[in-house]
């Protein structure tokens, strides 16, 4: 994880990539299916050791219902 942690850093970098890719997969999938995200990152917190990446967080659905 510290080199892609390191690489997060660069904007060109496979890492920053993969990060954005998986955001835009994510803000998508909050739209279609929310549910299956609250579920999935149940069963995730349950099997892995979760590392917070040093990035800005998404926007959470209370958030944006606020700024509506």
């Amino acid at each position: 994880m510290p080199t892609y942690f390191a690489q997060l850093a660069d904007q060109g970098s496979e890492a920053s990539a993969h990060l954005n890719t998986i955001t835009q997969k994510i803000l998508k999938l909050e739209k279609s299916n929310s549910d299956f995200l609250v579920e999935n990152h149940a069963v995730d917190i349950d099997y892995f050791e979760l590392i917070k990446l040093p990035h800005q967080a998404l926007p959470t659905r209370s958030a944006k219902k606020a700024r509506q």
